[in-house]
């Protein structure tokens, strides 16, 4: 009987504390972001790559994805003339990107919507715009990669990317 209400006793702390922990968990502490360039590259890029820049060199081969390919040749002369490298203080700022897979058509692209410290991690959410399947969109035929390159404040954190999903029926999926 005594070794019975022990079991029990441990089993409803355990439960107790389990649940004293959720509650009092810290809520996500918002980060600022600030835009440093969103649009559309037409370099053939596959996988997406998701980009932590904490460093210039880091920066530099971020920012090379969107005018070579994954051999590191350059396919579109030029765009470091049109698109120079962004000077971006990696003293006080880090960069967060996405560089999204090739699609076939110009109605796509990705948007960094967030970013959050959420426990031990620093989590950028994002939306990609996906061709409407219910409606007839009017899109240019041609393979175009979306990007976005964000600054947020610079941390060591471990940084976490997860796709938003707070607007279901948006094209923004």
């Amino acid at each position: 009987m005594l070794r019975r209400m022990r079991i029990c006793f441990w089993s409803a702390s355990i439960l107790l504390s389990l649940a004293s922990s959720a509650v009092f968990a810290e809520p996500p502490r918002e980060l600022p972001i600030e835009q440093i360039e969103r649009g559309l590259s037409f370099t053939i890029r596959s996988p997406a790559q998701f980009i932590v820049a904490r460093t210039p060199e880091q920066l530099t081969a971020a920012w090379r994805l969107l005018y070579t390919d994954a051999e590191g040749n350059i396919t579109q002369p030029g765009w470091q003339v049109r698109y120079p490298l962004p000077q971006v203080d990696l003293a006080r700022n880090m960069v967060v990107g996405i560089v999204l897979a090739t699609h076939s058509n110009g109605c796509t692209g990705v948007r960094i919507t967030s970013a959050s410290i959420l426990d031990t991690q620093i989590v950028v959410r994002y939306r990609e715009r996906r061709l409407r399947t219910d409606v007839v969109e009017a899109c240019p035929s041609t393979f175009t990669t979306g990007f976005d390159f964000e600054a947020i404040p610079a941390n060591d954190l471990p940084v976490v990317f997860s796709e938003d999903q707070s607007l279901p029926n948006s094209p923004w999926r």
